[in-house]
């Protein structure tokens, strides 16, 4: 009897085994298929940076604020990010800049070091553009697993959930006809307040740049309530920038 217990244990055990290997088999058909139609496949490794300029609108405190921005950043760990807008009819520029494991703000004129809720929240962010580029997920340090098929907008979408050691989870969807990366979903921490909520970025307007096809327009949901609309413009991608970028003044 215990022999038949125990051929009936490993039975299930294999079973198992092979049910979630013929799952991380499909989640690297839909992985593959999005590289492909990204073509970042045949993005160059050699080129580690980037700089873009970006014009939309917040919807922040009962207040439709346009504003303009432009970004620059190299990996592993370095964005520069300026924001420029018309708050209450004052001319507002604010500089966000991280470093590595540094962090520092220019706010009306005022330098300060980035505090830990706020440094934390730019590198999640920072993850987060990581994980949409699609190339690393193959990597080892990665957890794939399924998610339910969804609509976003009216497009009928693929999911996967991306987990990986000392980041919150993020939720991939992509077309399923075209395999384009269409939104992402996660648990997000407001830099300023300390509040976290569940933000949706929804891409659109691919251009290609370097031949990478790369979103020109963003749309981010806070807890379902919209709240920033954006378009990006001027995207190029560099080998690299020199670091006196990201140095504090």
């Amino acid at each position: 009897m215990r022999t038949l217990l125990s051929l009936a244990a490993i039975a299930c055990l294999l079973l198992a085994t092979s049910a979630q290997a013929d799952e991380q088999a499909d989640l690297h058909k839909i992985i593959d298929k999005a590289i492909k139609a990204h073509g970042a496949d045949k993005a160059s490794k050699d080129k580690k940076a980037s700089t873009f300029k970006i014009k939309g609108t917040v919807h922040v405190m009962a207040m439709d604020l346009e504003f303009t921005g432009e970004y620059q950043t190299m990996e592993p760990d370095k964005v520069r990010q300026v924001i420029n807008a018309t708050v209450m009819g004052q001319d507002f520029e604010q500089v966000v800049v991280i470093n590595g494991n540094k962090g520092w703000a220019r706010i009306a004129g005022n330098t300060m070091d980035l505090g830990e809720v706020a440094l934390d929240a730019a590198k999640e962010q920072f993850y987060a553009g990581k994980v949409a580029e699609l190339t690393g997920l193959k990597d080892k340090g990665y957890k794939l697993s399924a998610l339910a098929e969804r609509k976003v907008g009216d497009r009928p979408a693929v999911g996967i959930s991306v987990a990986k050691k000392g980041h919150k989870d993020i939720f991939l969807y992509f077309d399923k006809e075209t395999g384009m990366l269409i939104m992402s979903e996660r648990q997000a921490v407001d830099g300023n307040s300390g509040q976290e909520a569940k933000q949706e970025e929804r891409y659109g307007n691919y251009k290609e740049v370097d031949g990478v096809k790369r979103p020109h327009k963003l749309e981010i949901l806070r807890d379902g309530e919209k709240f920033l609309e954006a378009e990006v413009t001027d995207y190029k991608v560099l080998e690299k920038l020199d670091d006196s970028t990201f140095e504090k003044p």
